[in-house]
């Protein structure tokens, strides 16, 4: 069921090409990101009511607990790396990162792992560090919305 639903959610994502926003690659796929982390929608509005459509509250929530999982996972894994200074690893992940926000809907975070990406492959670890803390940060208001929203579909 989660395979079917993420396969609609990119249909409908890939049609999707007006206004201020540019599209990104991720492995092929095609996702919306704004021009910006401050200029970014927080989510998809549009896109998380087409998945709760298909799939249901319960599979949103089911979908969302493994998105909130591998996130913290990603995140944690992010931070060790930029630490570390494995720029190749920190860009790696953070790209795994911007994929799975962008297909859940949660653009900011997206877009603010995009930036982590690429000061990663930059190697400028102390503006990535902070970037992390921004994109934490947004995380948090993230899953707050998110599961706000669900919440309003039952």
């Amino acid at each position: 069921m989660l395979r079917k639903s993420l396969e609609v959610l990119r249909d409908a994502r890939s049609r999707e090409t007006t206004g201020p926003a540019v599209v990104a690659a991720s492995g092929g796929e095609g996702f919306v990101v704004q021009r910006s982390t401050a200029q970014a929608l927080l989510l998809e509005y549009e896109q998380i009511d087409g998945l709760l459509e298909v799939a249901g509250v319960d599979g949103v929530k089911d979908i969302l607990g493994a998105f909130w999982r591998s996130t913290d996972e990603l995140a944690a894994d992010l931070a060790r790396s930029i630490e570390g200074g494995e720029g190749g690893q920190a860009a790696r992940t953070a790209h795994a990162l911007k994929g799975s926000a962008a297909n859940v809907g949660a653009l900011r975070l997206a877009e603010a792992a995009r930036e982590v990406e690429t000061l990663s492959k930059s190697g400028d670890f102390a503006t990535a560090r902070a970037a992390i803390e921004r994109l934490a940060a947004i995380y948090r208001e993230t899953r707050a919305a998110l599961e706000r929203h669900v919440d309003t579909h039952r």
